[in-house]
Formats: structure tokens, sequence, C-alpha cells
């Protein structure tokens, strides 16, 4: 049953990230379509694609971001029931004023994008009202890239690092997880994700354009039709090349994210046959899918290519969850060593911070081979606690002495 469950979380996990990532890079989007729809109008030409998809695509947006919320508690109560200690050990150190925080920023997100989708449905948008649009955009997207990618990729690099379980992911430390290239690889890997997500999405709806307005009867003749069509296919195109783009950049990153994969569990997923094997597949698809998006963006495509694009994109992105969660497995079980710049706990001096992986990755490994996860091991574990300094037996034998002669 241990396989069933996997393949449930791998599934969800993907379908989580492809949510997410239409949520953080639908509003950049936005805003490109919106300038262009800007540029139409000044050049006094009557274009409906932009705004149209514009509209669909702040939809999208927030349906997306409900759905990857929904998905995330879901993926937390599989990742309960896969007995991952280690995953709620690195997760207990998120303090509960950022957990606070973090359900404003949600909060946040939605309203802003709700602002923006009543502004986009306005008809003669003036020059303030597009600029305060661009800034709720804006607001919108930073606010999601910015803090939660950041987060769950510290708790995800925490999770196989036993050696920081029991103190708090206080300012200090967030700030040198920042310069972790760890962290950092698999943050700019989610934003460039998003970006690429979006552009797929846009390519969607625009190509549903192509010709529906004749199918419709809402275009009067075929030269207006023609325009029409014409006009979503250049949207298209433009989708096209965002995805390109960012996916072409994915490359680079993808080596970068796989150099900075922690030594300690090297020998355990560097032997995972499936794991690579998965990998593999995922950048197959990637492959595949470049080829359809450079036709694209050069203007030659049909709706069974944007299709194509879809059903790569799925593929890479299900393909690669299942590596990186076979990986992060294979890391918690083979625990990395205390890294050498490993910061020390708030008010201990450098070098005398508590060592702790003598006993968390026991408990990981327990946990995950069928005991529940026990968090009273690492609420016990003090984080200024030392041990007070004994006195050997010759010094107490001497502070006898010396009593004895004061006396005599």
């Amino acid at each position: 049953m241990d396989w069933i469950l996997e393949f449930v979380t791998v599934g969800v996990f993907a379908a989580h990230l492809l949510a997410m990532n239409v949520a953080m890079g639908g509003p950049i989007l936005c805003i490109w379509l919106e300038r262009r729809e800007a540029g139409a109008q000044r050049g006094a030409s009557d274009d409906p694609a932009p705004a149209s998809v514009e509209q669909r695509l702040v939809q999208w947006s927030l349906a997306t971001f409900s759905l990857g919320l929904t998905l995330g508690v879901v993926l937390l109560g599989l990742v309960w029931l896969a007995k991952d200690a280690a995953y709620f050990a690195a997760l207990a150190m998120i303090p509960r004023d950022r957990l606070v925080y973090g359900g404003l920023e949600l909060a946040f997100y939605f309203a802003v994008m709700l602002g923006y989708q009543a502004l986009a449905r306005s008809q003669n948008r003036s020059r303030a009202k597009r600029w305060f649009g661009r800034v709720l955009a804006v607001a919108g997207a930073s606010n999601l890239m910015a803090h939660f990618p950041t987060l769950f990729a510290m708790v995800s690099v925490l999770a196989h690092r036993p050696q920081w379980w029991g103190r708090t992911l206080d300012r200090v430390l967030y700030h040198r997880l920042l310069a972790d290239g760890e962290v950092m690889s698999r943050v700019v890997h989610i934003w460039l994700a998003g970006l690429a997500t979006a552009g797929v999405v846009v390519m969607a709806i625009a190509a549903r354009r192509c010709g529906a307005g004749a199918a419709d009867g809402t275009i009067d003749n075929e030269r207006a039709a023609d325009e029409s069509a014409l006009d979503a296919r250049r949207v298209v195109a433009g989708g096209a090349r965002w995805a390109l783009a960012a996916t072409l950049l994915q490359l680079p990153v993808g080596l970068w994210t796989l150099a900075a994969m922690p030594s300690g569990g090297e020998a355990a997923w560097s032997g995972d046959v499936a794991g690579w094997v998965l990998l593999g597949g995922g950048v197959l698809a990637s492959l595949a899918m470049l080829e359809s998006l450079v036709g694209a963006a050069l203007g030659d495509f049909s709706s069974q290519g944007v299709h194509r694009v879809k059903i790569l994109l799925a593929i890479g992105v299900l393909l690669m969850a299942g590596a990186a969660h076979r990986w992060r497995t294979a890391a918690e079980t083979t625990p990395s060593a205390a890294p050498s710049s490993a910061p020390a706990a708030s008010g201990e001096p450098p070098g005398e911070a508590l060592d702790r992986s003598a006993v968390a990755p026991q408990s990981c490994v327990a946990g995950r081979n069928g005991a529940r996860p026990d968090f009273a091991i690492y609420s016990s574990v003090g984080v200024n606690k030392r041990p007070r300094p004994s006195a050997s037996r010759d010094s107490r034998h001497n502070l006898a002495s010396r009593h004895s002669h004061r006396n005599s």
C-alpha cells in the first residue's frame, strides 16, 4: 500500500505545482496583455483578443490559486499518512507568527487579484486605472513568489538537515538560508516554472479564440473573423515566447539544482535508478515541448500543437515531481552531515551550537518505518541549553584538603 500512497502523493504534488504556477505567473502575463491592449488602442486598432485573454487569465489565476491551496492541504495530509517525521520536524521550525502572516499574505493575493479583475472588466480604462491595475498585479505576483516558494524550499531543505532541528526559523537563519544554493536554486526553478506554465495557459486561452468568433456568430463578416483570428494567433505566439524563454532558462537552473543537492545523501539518490529514469523522462518531455514552442513562437502552430504543449507540460511536471519525491525521501533517510557553516542558535557562540545529529536521524528513520512522527523529541531539545561543567575528582579532592587545612 505504500507505493499507492506514493503515487497519489506525487500526482497531488504535480497538480499543486501546476496550479500554483499559474497563480504566480498569471498576474505578470496579465500586465503584458494589458499593455498590448493599451498599445492597440493608441494605434486606433480594435483588437479584443488581448483584453478577453487577460480577463480569462485573471479568472484562471484566481481559480488555480484556490485549487492550489486545497491541494496543498491534501498534500500535507498525505505527508502525514506517509509518517514523514523529518518533514514535520522541519515544518515545526516555522514560528507561529510567520504562519499567521502567511495566511494574511494568501488573503492579500486573493484581494488584490479580485481588484484587478474588477478593473479588467471595466470599459475604456483610463491611464490611472491601468497603472493602478499594474500595481495590483505586481503586488499579487511578488507577494506569492517572494514568500511561499522560499519558505517551502527552506522546509524541504531543512528536512534532511537534522542538525538544525529543534531551533526556530528566525530572521537570522532565514537570511542565511537565502544564500544557500540548494534553497535558491529551487526558488528560481519555481519562478521560471510559473512563467512557463502561465505562458502555456495564455496559448490555450488564445487558441480557443482562433476562429471561435465566426463559429458562434459574434463576428459579422469573414474579413473581421480573419482579423480576429490573426489577433488571437499573435497572442498565442506571444504566450509561446514567454513559455519558451522560461523553459530555456530552466535548463541551467536545473543543472544548478542538481549540483546543489546535499552531499550527505548523494550515495542514496545517485544510485536511485527509478529517480534518474523519471528525471530523464521529464527532461525529454521538456525538450519535446521546446520544439513545439519554437514553432508556435514563430507563428506556425495549430490547435493540435497547443494541445501537445499542454500534455507535454503536464507529463514533464509529473515525472520531475516523482524524481524530486524519491530523492527527497532518499536524502531524509540518509541525512547529510552538519555543514561547517551552519549558524549557531540564538544566544550561542559560534562553534558551540547544540549537536542534534546523534538524535534526530534515528527519529526520522523510525518515523518512516511505521511509528507516528514524535514531536516530543524535537520540542524537548533546548536551544540554549549546555551541559554544566562538572568538577573532576581531583579538583573535589583539592577543595576538601583546603577546607580541612583551614579548620586545622
